[in-house]
């Protein structure tokens, strides 16, 4: 089937020169079994290519045979991994030797990549799509493989015209052995085609020394024809001096018999100065015991398609975007630079991995346009503090890179660093609007101990990871003990996906929330554990953070007000009445965004029978403040189920009063932090106690977190504080300990 847009009759005709040739639109085979992704990229490409679709390899593999498409972007989702074998299949067929060939698939799938890449694609499109800079890939590839095509074609040509040139002068050659009268004959055949030849002939007499020109041999060079030359040095006196020993190397090969014809590209000196690539080829005759005694030939103008393959080799290895060195070119100078440092013990260099901080958040809020300007005035900031001897690139998205040469030790990569962090101190103008950007930098000290590039970037990646986690803005140079810091972490997160699976690791602890009034107990909070197998109990700082990360908080959570519903009836029952007390369960911020939060959140409630109102959802004081109108629309449907709400380590974030009276509340929880240092900093008393005063202006209860002693309880209390938690009264316990507690808190039967 076909994907095309319905304005694509205009297309087609727009795609006209001025002598009114029609030309063929780029033709673009989509195959993927994803009805949706064809589609969405059916349309991205219906302006300016023909679009063919197929749903799977078979029909992808007669459509292609039919249409011969320009360009094949493959999904690597296909089943049976028939994407791959498609993909390999069309690169060993020689029909679609000139066809670009892509595969697409999940940024974060390595394996899928590496087969990728074993299976020969010509390059790689991560999900999910970004319209500018797919269709900007999508058209440098189709201009990369026509420019390749057609130096196939001309190479193909040009190797006829030699073949063909050259029967013609070992005819002219054995001719002239023959008899004086041929000789003179071929003589003056050769100066008629000369004449009229587009190429440059040349005759070299080797016994006397003496070399025939032609005019449009002199004429390439921009002399005329009445030019007196006819000595070798009018020839080798003009060729580039680095590429002297190379023609040498090659007259000299053929002339000792071992290459059959001389044929050599090299550049060589115009009158105006300038440097011209030409293509020589020629031929030599033997007298009778096989020492050459003259060698003809021709000399072609290759320059156009020099200029052509070197511009395709920069494209090749330059950021698009940017302009800086890519990936593989970084990477090739890094290995230089690592053989380099093997072969001297005074040598020395250094890698900084950069990146934009919370460029993801500039990106989705202003465009990817700002965001791609974004990138090319960093990429200039960086440069500008680059010395003639290190090389800035970019390895794809805001990450960069940049290779310092002989540096002064890791003191001297800091300075540098440190630069670069001074450069952004003033703010950037991106399309009128200034912009201030903090970037994070991971330092490595290159030693002889390093034989790969990919370990280099690999410990600058550890070292930024470090740098990011430490506040951003700042460089933290690598040592081997981050390293084993990653390692442990990446096992840890491996070791926390499997445990999230049936979550029959995790167990929770419940702490009691008082009244400070008369020590009633007033509810519970839910506090999950994690019994590793192996480590025994993780502690919530280590695992906490790292399932935020992963987002695999969010099944964690709904796990945890389950268990702690099923806990809540056992207590019930247990006590043989309704217990007027509540149980409240934290909500990530991750978790607190997730769209069908609260169908989920009242689903699990009514399957475990439990009385909505006996439910508190604890949510930090940052979370709300990310999108205020978002979570007083989240808040209101907990509201309607009659779930309490309470904030969160209260006073750490940045509430606006304004938005804070809006949110139907009915508890703030005010941080330990401030209740440990209460009687020891009399601006966190005051602190607490304009906390504890705003809460009963707004009509909320006030829960005290951390109380630790019996001041900081009376303390409280004095302030109007009626509620407190903390080990002062009790440490988190299971749920049986928690009913002993609370049988003989509220003094019920056994």
């Amino acid at each position: 089937m076909k994907v095309i847009d319905g304005n694509e009759g205009d297309v087609l005709k727009a795609e006209v020169f001025s002598t009114g040739m029609f030309v063929r639109p780029s033709r673009v085979l989509l195959v993927s079994h994803d009805m949706f992704e064809l589609a969405t990229l059916g349309r991205m490409l219906a302006d300016a290519h023909a679009v063919d679709t197929s749903q799977n390899a078979e029909e992808a593999w007669a459509t292609a045979v039919e249409s011969r498409p320009d360009m094949i972007i493959i999904d690597c989702a296909l089943p049976h991994n028939s994407g791959f074998e498609l993909c390999r299949r069309m690169k060993e067929a020689t029909e679609f030797q000139d066809t670009a060939i892509v595969l697409m698939l999940d940024s974060s799938n390595a394996q899928a990549h590496a087969r990728a890449l074993d299976c020969g694609t010509t390059d790689i499109f991560r999900k999910p799509h970004d319209k500018m800079l797919l269709l900007a890939r999508i058209k440098s590839l189709l201009k990369y493989k026509s420019a390749v095509a057609a130096l196939r074609k001309a190479r193909n040509e040009l190797e006829k015209r030699v073949e063909e040139r050259t029967a013609e002068l070992q005819k002219e050659i054995a001719d002239h052995k023959r008899t004086e009268a041929a000789l003179k004959e071929s003589q003056a055949r050769f100066a008629l085609a000369a004449e009229g030849s587009n190429d440059g002939l040349w005759d070299w007499d080797l016994r006397t020394g003496k070399v025939y020109y032609s005019p449009r041999w002199k004429d390439m060079l921009g002399y005329s024809e009445d030019t007196q030359w006819d000595s070798p040095d009018h020839w080798f006196g003009k060729v580039h001096p680095q590429d002297v020993d190379h023609v040498n190397k090659e007259l000299s090969a053929h002339l000792d018999g071992h290459k059959q014809q001389f044929y050599c590209e090299y550049r060589i000196q115009h009158k105006n100065g300038t440097m011209r690539w030409v293509l020589t080829r020629g031929m030599a005759v033997r007298d009778d015991e096989g020492v050459p005694c003259r060698i003809a030939g021709s000399q072609s103008d290759i320059t156009p398609r020099k200029l052509m393959e070197l511009h395709l080799r920069h494209d090749a290895m330059h950021d698009a975007l940017t302009g800086l060195p890519n990936r593989a070119l970084f990477v090739d100078r890094l290995k230089q630079a690592i053989a380099r440092s093997q072969r001297s013990t005074t040598y020395q260099f250094a890698v900084l991995l950069l990146d934009i901080d919370k460029f993801k958040l500039v990106n989705d809020s202003l465009g990817h346009s700002f965001g791609d300007h974004l990138l090319i005035e960093f990429s200039r900031r960086v440069k500008a503090i680059q010395r003639s001897t290190d090389t800035v690139g970019r390895l794809g998205g805001d990450e960069f890179v940049v290779l310092l040469e002989e540096v002064n030790g890791l003191e001297g990569a800091n300075l540098v660093a440190q630069r670069i962090h001074d450069e952004f101190k003033a703010p950037l103008m991106i399309d009128g609007r200034q912009m201030f950007v903090t970037t994070s930098i991971g330092v490595v000290l290159g030693r002889s101990r390093y034989e790969r590039a990919d370990d280099v970037l690999r410990d600058a990646d550890t070292a930024l990871y470090q740098a990011k986690a430490a506040g951003r803005g700042r460089h933290e140079a690598f040592n081997s003990g981050m390293h084993m810091k990653v390692l442990t972490l990446l096992d840890l997160e491996n070791e926390l996906r499997n445990a999230v699976q049936d979550c029959s690791q995790f167990l929770l602890n419940y702490q009691p929330i008082l009244s400070l009034e008369n020590s009633s107990v007033i509810g519970f909070e839910a506090l999950v554990r994690w019994n590793h197998p192996a480590r025994g109990l993780v502690s919530p700082m280590q695992f906490i953070p790292l399932a935020e990360d992963t987002d695999l908080i969010t099944p964690i959570t709904y796990w945890v007000l389950e268990t702690a519903c099923r806990q809540f009836k056992e207590w019930e029952r247990s006590a043989g009445q309704d217990l007027p007390l509540y149980v409240s369960i934290n909500l990530s911020g991750r978790t607190f965004a997730q769209e069908d939060l609260a169908s989920r959140v009242a689903e699990i409630i009514r399957k475990s029978d439990v009385d909505p109102r006996r439910i508190h959802l604890e949510i930090t004081e940052g979370s709300l403040m990310k999108n205020p109108e978002l979570a007083l629309a989240t808040l209101s449907k907990f509201k309607e189920m009659n779930i309490g709400l309470m904030v969160d380590d209260f006073g750490t974030g940045y509430s606006s009063l304004s938005y804070l009276h809006r949110l139907p509340l009915d508890v703030l929880k005010i941080d330990r932090s401030f209740i440990e240092d209460m009687q020891t900093d009399s601006r966190n008393m005051q602190i607490v106690r304009t906390m504890a005063l705003l809460a009963e202006r707004l009509g909320l209860k006030m829960v005290a977190e951390g109380i630790e002693t019996e001041e900081q309880q009376r303390s409280l209390k004095a302030m109007r504080c009626q509620l407190g938690q903390g080990y002062l009264f009790s440490k988190p316990v299971s749920g049986q300990d928690a009913l002993a507690f609370l049988k003989k808190n509220l003094k019920l039967g056994a």
